[in-house]
């Protein structure tokens, strides 16, 4: 700035700083610190299994990139937290002593049915000597190490974890949203069906031939024969969409 050219460096430097203090407060008065708020208060109840969490990240990109320096910073710390709050909900209380034993003593009895006869022998020793399992297939046999940390990793998956791999596998779709709606008893010994809803993710569909013979996408309006909702909880499922659809 020709008017500036006979300032000193100390004057430029002041300048630069007075001119960076007030942009930064217009940043502070025209930030949208609610919508900040709101998208915390959002997050905290979705995180868990299912959570989005590239999704989300993107959003808090979106939302900070115009916001001043320390609300960044603030912002990053509780996007931390969120992280963290999520690994937790997502993982429940598999850390405790109570939950950790139960999934042990439900990992040998799954490996029991499915190990040849030198790995049924490794889970004994391990038992006797009272060392962990996997630590002890590790050392002595890879193949049965490998069937128990698959073993335990099943065993650790959530209801939600499920409906995300299943539907991919059967249809070929990814979702997102999931929301827990009800359960129903299954004719079958100790079983229990479980209703969720989701939202549409991204993918084509396409049934495995397996699971799923046909599967397609169908106008609320133009559904064709659908269960009962009292004798299905698919039926009731579908009838609770067609309500809030109805309602809005």
């Amino acid at each position: 700035d020709p008017a500036n050219q006979d300032l000193s460096d100390l004057d430029l430097i002041e300048i630069v700083e007075r001119n960076g203090s007030r942009a930064n407060e217009f940043q502070n008065l025209t930030f949208d610190v609610d919508g900040l708020d709101d998208f915390f208060d959002k997050q905290r109840e979705l995180a868990g299994a299912g959570w989005d969490e590239g999704a989300a990240r993107k959003e808090l990109r979106d939302l900070t990139r115009n916001a001043p320096s320390d609300l960044k910073q603030d912002a990053q710390r509780q996007w931390e937290r969120l992280v963290d709050r999520s690994e937790k909900k997502s993982n429940g209380s598999i850390n405790s002593s109570v939950m950790k034993s139960n999934i042990d003593l439900a990992t040998k009895s799954i490996l029991e049915k499915i190990l040849p006869p030198e790995g049924l022998g490794m889970i004994n020793k391990a038992s006797e000597l009272g060392v962990n399992l996997i630590d002890y297939l590790v050392q002595n046999d890879g193949v049965s190490a490998e069937a128990a940390v698959r073993t335990q990793n099943y065993i650790r998956k959530t209801a939600e974890d499920a409906i995300h791999r299943e539907i991919e596998e059967e249809v070929s779709i990814k979702v997102k949203n999931i929301k827990y709606y009800g359960s129903q008893s299954w004719p079958f010994p100790s079983q229990l069906m479980l209703g969720y809803h989701a939202e549409y993710d991204s993918g084509e569909i396409l049934p495995d031939g397996e699971e799923i013979d046909e599967a397609d996408w169908f106008n609320y309006l133009e559904l064709p024969a659908v269960p009962s909702g009292n004798i299905s909880i698919s039926g009731k499922l579908i009838e609770h969409f067609l309500d809030l659809k109805q309602k809005n």
